[in-house]
Order: structure tokens, then sequence, then C-alpha cells
């Protein structure tokens, strides 16, 4: 019986249209193409314009009759694209074809949406600073000279070159202009973020805001052929392609990387369906905030591999820098982490560049989720062994005596430039290069900033041939009569102003119980070094403690809730007590590169992976903490020591165990 795939109609939303005059396009039907027939073939398959929903796909024994197709590319294992008009004639064309003998299918092509919401935007550019991508650019500039060529092939509506971009967008099939743009600037993405050893093929798919899976399934073929190790796919749709996916599968065994885009739907991928990510071959990327959090247009769930910022991402189109965003925009920030450690490494398998990657991840500024981001910079130090000196930044704030509030100056490293912004709530976004800090104030060295009121400021000092400095929450109080800043209402204190180096908070303020530390209280604080608070205190906010350089110890018998990243970069804090604490988010002691003593009461999210709670934390030796049969007693020299619930003692000093035990406890 003759095979015949059914006819499948999409709804498509086109944001714009192009009328352009077409040309019919002929090739031998005699034989498979040879490879420069092909080269030619896509070069022509490119040229096609108009809705990419009006053309059908035919494959037949022998020669067919064109009908009224308005544009026809034949030959590529013996199947014609054709480009009917309108919708009338293409139903014609299908119904002719479809009572054929010698006509094996005839289906209508499937078209898939592009993941973009790449509306221009002036704000800035946070996406390589949030992934680490301009330091990890830095350290393979300095060690390395000569880097092998790897090629990036991105399937989407087209490129444009430009001058700028020089013989960086070096092949594929395109059609000029792009005037829907999406194609450009996933390629301008990529060549912001990859050094000059990262060649872009482009192969055009589709036009505006679709993708037709059937020339998206040749373009796989095509990309393998020209040698291309990672393949970008910002686009999707629920239903998928079956050739499409066979064609990925195909390329995956022959060790080509893929990514796509998760979606811009705001769902949860474990319950809903969107291909090409969900394909087990492709490693999805989902969006984040320029505040590291979930931005709420990203598709979510389990089949994620990683999530970028795709906020604000720099792009160039035609010559100009521009932002967009989207899960379209995270995807290439992700392709390029890929071709960056390819650069350093070509030889890495897939599995070894994802575990070095996972390996590394940064914890986003979310409560215990399992929505880690990729460091760029730290995946490429821990496979080379090689790093950068960070900038030192650090900052004096005093009282002005005029104003009753506070004065601050800054200083760094020289060469090095620092950008501060002022917030009351404490946004934790990375302010980066001049180029995308128009709306943040860069600092004049020297100067004092003057405030007038109470702030939190978040601070980065960035240099061309250094690590940027730790990004800094300092909270800067106005001068009143209080030493405390505290809403009785909310029983929290919102700031402190104590400069004692051994701090006792009150029981009460004003007669109110004082049971909250609030956001950022004690962030940037450089006097304290013992903070202890009283039995009353049940909460510490997030970073309510961050970036306190001389803390050493904190004790707070009675918390029970401790918020995200509250201790974060206190590298000489030693001890902990906080015996009932339950609740522990994300981050708590990150950097706490000091710390021996831990005693938590945590049971549940402190050992979480994806919490993370003690990233960076060198030299802990006690964790005193249960975590269902067993508790971690020590961490040193790379074993871990553990008592059983029968009270027996264990080492672990297998690596294999030792990775186990931390992806699945810790």
């Amino acid at each position: 019986m003759r095979k015949t795939v059914s006819i499948v109609l999409s709804a498509v939303i086109v944001l714009s249209s192009l009328t352009i005059g077409f040309s019919c396009i002929t090739m031998n039907t005699n034989q498979l193409m040879r490879k420069r027939e092909i080269d030619n073939f896509w070069r022509q398959l490119s040229e096609f314009d108009g809705e990419v929903t009006n053309r059908l796909i035919v494959r037949s024994k022998k020669k067919i009759d064109l009908l009224n197709a308005v544009d026809v590319a034949s030959g590529y294992e013996n199947t014609y694209f054709l480009q009917f008009k309108n919708e009338e004639d293409l139903l014609d064309a299908y119904n002719y074809y479809n009572a054929l003998d010698y006509v094996d299918s005839v289906k209508r092509e499937t078209a898939m949406k592009t993941d973009a919401a790449h509306a221009l935007s002036d704000t800035k550019c946070y996406g390589t600073a949030n992934s680490n991508i301009d330091d990890a650019l830095k350290l393979i500039n300095t060690y390395y000279d000569d880097l092998p060529e790897i090629k990036i092939g991105v399937i989407d509506t087209g490129a444009e070159n430009s001058e700028l971009m020089g013989d960086r967008l070096v092949g594929g099939y395109d059609s000029l202009p792009d005037e829907d743009s999406h194609g450009s600037y996933v390629v301008g993405t990529i060549f912001y973020n990859t050094p000059d050893n990262v060649k872009i093929y482009s192969y055009k798919a589709g036009n505006g805001t679709t993708i037709g899976a059937e020339a998206a399934t040749a373009a796989v073929k095509k990309a393998v052929s020209d040698g291309c190790k990672i393949i970008n796919m910002s686009f999707g749709d629920e239903n998928g392609d079956i050739s499409l996916h066979n064609a990925i599968i195909s390329a995956s065994a022959k060790g080509v990387i893929f990514v796509a885009s998760a979606g811009n739907d705001g769902k949860n991928l474990s319950l809903y369906n969107q291909y090409p990510a969900e394909y087990a071959e492709v490693l999805a990327i989902g969006n984040m905030t320029a505040s590291r959090a979930l931005s709420p247009t990203s598709n979510y769930g389990t089949g994620i591999f990683s999530y970028v910022t795709g906020t604000s991402v720099r792009t160039n189109f035609r010559g100009e820098d521009v932002y967009w965003g989207g899960t379209s925009a995270a995807a290439p920030m992700f392709t390029s982490i890929v071709a960056d450690i390819l650069s350093v490494n070509p030889k890495l398998s897939l599995i070894e560049i994802k575990r070095s990657i996972q390996n590394t991840e940064m914890s986003p500024n979310e409560d215990n989720t399992s929505r880690n981001m990729p460091d760029a910079y730290a995946a490429i130090k821990s496979i080379t062994g090689k790093e950068l000196q960070s900038v030192k930044l650090d900052y004096t704030v005093t009282e002005n005596q005029q104003t009753g509030c506070s004065d601050i100056t800054f200083s760094c490293d020289n060469g090095a430039n620092i950008y501060y912004y002022l917030s009351s709530g404490g946004d934790t976004v990375y302010p980066i290069d001049t180029d995308c800090l128009q709306y943040h104030h860069r600092y004049e060295s020297g100067t004092t900033v003057s405030l007038d009121d109470k702030y939190v400021i978040n601070a980065v000092a960035y240099s061309e041939n250094k690590k940027k400095s730790e990004l800094l929450h300092i909270t800067v109080p106005d001068y009143d009569n209080n030493d405390y800043c505290f809403s009785s209402a909310a029983n929290t204190i919102k700031y402190c102003r104590v400069d004692d180096k051994t701090i006792y908070i009150p029981e009460t303020i004003e007669g109110a119980s004082v049971k909250k530390i609030g956001d950022f209280c004690f962030s940037g604080n450089k006097s304290a070094e013992i903070i202890v608070l009283p039995d009353s205190v049940k909460q510490i906010g997030q970073y309510a403690f961050s970036n306190c350089p001389n803390l050493k110890k904190v004790v707070a018998p009675g918390v029970t809730i401790c918020g995200r990243y509250s201790f974060q970069n206190c590298r000489n804090l030693k001890e902990v007590i906080m015996p009932l604490d339950t609740t522990t988010y994300t981050g708590m002691f990150k950097n706490c590169t000091s710390l021996i003593i831990a005693q938590i009461g945590a049971k549940d999210y402190l050992t979480s992976r994806y919490n993370k709670a003690f990233e960076g934390c060198e030299n802990i030796i006690n964790y005193n903490f249960i975590n269902q049969n067993f508790f971690f007693d020590k961490i040193m020299n790379g074993k871990f020591v553990y008592t059983l619930s029968d009270n027996s003692d264990s080492i672990l000093e297998s690596p294999d165990e030792i990775l186990f035990l931390w992806d699945s406890y810790y």
C-alpha cells in the first residue's frame, strides 16, 4: 500500500511579511546530488520567501507536474519542495499529488515558532557577566594563542553579515536581507561571547516567526557535512517532527552537540511538550532574568538542562549593537559557553562538557530550586587548571555631618573601573562594561559619593585582564539618633548602624519583640566580628550578613528560617551556631572559605545539591545536622566522614562515591 502522510495544518502569528518575486528553481532529479549540487540546492532553497506553511513536500518515484507552484526545489533524496501562493492552491495541489500512485508521500511543511521576544531594549547587558563569559574569554585570551577552529551551525531565519563580524560568519546558506532579524540576533550573540577561532555557519530554514521542520531537518544534515560541532536551534513547537529527530539522533552519534531554546510559554515541560528542546539528544536551555531568577515567560521543568540569563543580551544587527531577550537569546548564550569550553579542549565529549558545567554551576537568586546556571569561567578553570587574578574592590562608609546620611568612597586595582548603583531593595544584578552601563554610575577615582537616604549599594570592579571583582552588597545607613531602624509592625530590624566589633542584638526595641533580621540588614558591615542574636529572633532575611569581611562568629539560638545568601562572601566567618534552623535557603554560606564549624538543625534543604548552601566552603570540618539515616561529620582532604544510623563510622575515599554522595545529598 502506498504510504501517505496526512496534511498538517498549523496556525501561526506572522509579525511581519515580505513581498518579493519568485523564481523557479530546478535541480537534477535523476540521482542524489553531489556535494556541490547540495550546496547550490541549499543556497537556492534559502531564497524561498512567503508563508512557510504554504509549502508542500512531495516524495515521488518520478518527475511530477509542478502545477502552479510559484517556487520549486527538487532532487534532494527524490523530494520536491513546492511553494504555493496561497492556501487554496496548496490544498488543490495536495489533493492532486495524494491521488497519484507514484507519489510515495505528500505533506504540508510543519511550521515551528521561533522562540523570540526580541523587542529592542535600552537596558543593560547582563547575560555575559551573569554567566561569567566575560571572564572566561579573558582567561582564554591570556593563556592561549593558537586555538582550534570550532564551527557552530545556526538553524534559523538566516543571518546578515557585517563588517564588524569580519570572517566569523563564514558558511551555511542565507537569504539577504534577514528582515525578521531573529537569526541575525542569534549569530550576533554567539559572535560577542566566543573567541575569534569560533566560526559561525547560518542555515536559513524559515521566515518571520516560523521555521520549517523539513528545511530544519535538511539544515542539520548540511551542518554536519560542513563540520559543525555545535548546532543552535532557537525554535520549537509541541508536536515535533520525526525526520528532524532522526537527523538529530544521527548527528549526535557523530559527536555533534545540539542546543535548543526551551520556549517562552511559561509552562512546566514536565507536563507539556516542546521540541526539539525535549529530545533526549538536545540540551534544552531556559531563561533567567537579570537578577538570576526564572523568567516568568520561560518554560521550565525536569527536561531543562540549564538556565542562562537571556534578558537584555547584547547582539549585533547590521553593524549596530542591540539588546534582546527570551529563551531564543539564552540558547546561543549557552551555545557560546560550550564553544568556549571546546576552544581550550576540543577533544572533550558531550558527557565531559556537561559534567564540567554541572560541577561548577552557580545557584540562582531563588529559594531551593533545581534551576542552576552555568559559570563559564569556573568550568574552563576546572578543565585547564588555569585562573586569573581577581580585581580587589574596597570601600569606606562615613557619616556626612551636614546631611546626616552616608558618604562612600571606593578603591580598587590600578586600571580597573568601578561601577555602582543604588537600590532600596538590594537588586543583585551584575553591572559590567561601560557599553552596557548607560543607566548605572561609573565611579570616578578619588571622589566621594554623598547619599541622601539609606540605600543598598551594589558595586563591582571590572578590568580588561583580570577577573571582575565579586559583586558587593553594602547597606549604608542614614545617621539618626537610633542604632537600629526597626519596624514594630513587622518586628524586623531593617538595618543597623552599630559599628562595634561585638554586636548583641536586643530582644526588644521600643517595647516590641525583635523577631527578624531584615534583608541586607548588616550587608557590607566592616566592623562586626561577633554577632549574637536573642532567642526571640526566628528569621534571618536574604543577604542579611553578606559581604561582612571581618565577621568571625554568629550565634543565633532561636533562628528557624535563614534566607538565601544570608552569609555569602563572609570569608573570615569560622563558626555559626543555629541549632533550630530547619529551613535553610539557597547559598546561605556561599564562599565562606574560613568556615570550620556549622551547627545547623536543617534536615532537607541544606543537603540538597541544588541548594548549594556550602558552595565554596573549602575548609569546613564539622557539619552537625541530620539527613535521613546519617549525618556528615567531616569533609577533609577530599574524604567524606559520616556516621550511619547504627553509629558506625564510614570513610568514603573513592571519587565515584564522593561524587555520588555530593550529587545526592549536597
